[in-house]
């Protein structure tokens, strides 16, 4: 299996995860706020758990990171407890908020969170595999029930 295809089911459940933190009352700077400090406090949403948040300038760009691991309860299932996935660890990268044109803002977080710069994998551990860490990911997040994974991927 592709390493694009562990790409497209992690870049729906980051997705997915962090439109939680949405609220209509609450502004996209507020919600990005909200998501700073649940990370540093390694909130766990549904299926992933926030570990981290952190900005840094890439190529002379300020991008914000959400480091995520998948949360305790996804990984307790058979299926991942058989291929020991709790080294999967990912990030979804953002680019700051305030730093976009006025043009290219998004109105809501959850216009915002739908349009990550990219997600990157950073440990899959080497006990097991991409098809591996794909059929764990379907098995606990159910992506035939939330639709076509490639729906997501669009953007």
């Amino acid at each position: 299996m592709e390493q694009a295809q562990l790409y497209k089911r992690l870049f729906t459940i980051s997705v997915d995860e962090l439109a939680m933190f949405h609220e209509n009352s609450r502004s996209v700077a507020d919600c990005i706020k909200l998501l700073n400090i649940s990370a540093k406090q390694r909130t766990v949403i549904r299926h992933a758990q926030l570990e981290d948040f952190w900005q840094e300038e890439v190529e002379g760009k300020w991008e914000f990171f959400v480091k995520m691991k998948l949360a305790s309860s996804s990984l307790t299932t058979e299926l991942a407890l058989k291929n020991n996935l709790n080294m999967l660890e990912w990030h979804i990268v953002y680019q700051r908020y305030s730093d976009l044109a006025a043009a290219d803002k998004p109105f809501t977080f959850l216009e915002y969170a739908h349009k990550p710069l990219r997600v990157e994998i950073i440990d899959i551990g080497v006990e097991y595999g991409i098809a591996e860490a794909c059929a764990v990911l379907d098995h606990v997040y159910e992506f035939g029930q939330k639709g076509n994974v490639q729906q997501h991927t669009k953007h």
